[in-house]
């Protein structure tokens, strides 16, 4: 069963529901991290954004791709020199330390990454490692820009053992990639679903990419099917932004002929096991509208609801953060103006204190 939701705009939602999630976060420690251009700690309760980081913690480094390890004792985040060379490394804080009340960054640990340049990793749900889309650092991939090659590997904190994965072709990895199963969903190479676009007239379809399958256990690659934002809820259900060919029947006119069509996308769920797939959520707005969700979906550490962002400001610049509950369909606010797009990187996890 899937929901689609009518957006009035400035909606706070269902309040019972904001109530249910402020004695939950409670009870079972929630933390939610967003890491885009910056990164925040979610107050749920009063609805807010805080930032980590402060202004002058900014000033040589730019912060984002933040993740929190799934028993909340790390945050780890990509630190992107300002200065030459543009490359970024990740960097560990004890997050639980940190929330407690030490609030500085200056027990950052650095791992030894300093010869890759990092854009995207994913932490091992059951062990203490972290997928790390990479590339060697050289001055000849500097010089080629966009056209340089990242490759996939696993990063071992134990024995700090950088090993490469026998992924090929990587286009993306994000955050809550890696399931309880020991599997790490990414896209591949972009292939703009070219067929496609030649057996619908030419319309300018999005660019959605292939995405694919790592097994560590058997380390096979499985090529599933064309999707977007792939992560894992708790129980091991796939999660991806779908754009079928029969959807095509539900695009709506462009607003002038430059901007193309807008594309009204669909969430599903996907078992690997059985090959069921059920529709999770339908957009009424056109993607790039306010309102619509087009954002990485985030699940909540027992599995009952789910966190994704709507679109908001100029062309849906940025995020509306929205909790659903997932057995009834309701939804709350729980945060305006974060950038969750463009991102991926976002945590819900339920810190465990020792």
């Amino acid at each position: 069963m899937g929901f689609s939701f009518p957006f009035t705009g400035g909606d706070l939602g269902d309040e019972n529901l904001h109530k249910e999630l402020i004695r939950k976060a409670e009870e079972q420690n929630w933390e939610i991290i967003i890491g885009g251009n910056r990164v925040y700690q979610i107050d749920i309760g009063k609805r807010k954004k805080i930032p980590i980081m402060s202004i002058a913690e900014q000033r040589d480094y730019s912060w984002g791709m933040a993740s929190l390890s799934p028993d909340g004792q790390w945050l780890a985040l990509a630190r992107g020199k300002k200065r030459p060379p543009f490359k970024t490394d990740i960097v560990l804080l004890n997050w639980r330390r940190f929330r407690s009340g030490a609030k500085s960054l200056q027990d950052l640990i650095q791992l030894p990454l300093l010869d890759y340049d990092i854009e995207g990793f994913a932490w091992a749900p059951t062990k203490h490692s972290i997928a790390i889309k990479a590339r060697k650092w050289s001055d000849e991939n500097q010089a080629r820009g966009r056209d340089r090659k990242y490759d996939a590997y696993e990063f071992l904190f134990d024995t700090h053992e950088m090993k490469k994965l026998p992924i090929k072709q990587i286009s993306s990895l994000k955050a809550n990639a890696w399931s309880v199963e020991n599997q790490l969903v990414y896209k591949s190479v972009d292939n703009s679903l070219e067929k496609l676009d030649a057996e619908n007239s030419g319309k300018k379809l999005p660019n959605i990419s292939e995405l694919a399958l790592y097994d560590f256990n058997s380390q096979k690659i499985t090529n599933l099917f064309s999707g977007d934002f792939p992560s894992w809820s708790p129980k091991g259900l796939l999660t991806y932004l779908d754009f079928p060919k029969e959807d095509l029947a539900v695009l709506a006119p462009p607003k002038n002929p430059d901007e193309g069509h807008q594309y009204k996308d669909s969430y599903y769920t996907y078992n690997l096991k059985t090959g069921e797939k059920q529709l999770l959520i339908k957009n009424e707005q056109p993607r790039g509208t306010n309102g619509a969700i087009f954002s990485p979906i985030v699940w909540s550490p027992d599995a009952k609801y789910i966190l994704y962002g709507r679109q908001s400001g100029f062309t849906g610049s940025t995020d509306d953060l929205y909790v659903m509950e997932i057995a009834t369909g309701k939804e709350t606010l729980v945060c305006r103006g974060v950038d969750m797009l463009f991102s991926g990187h976002a945590s819900w996890v339920a810190i465990k204190e020792k």
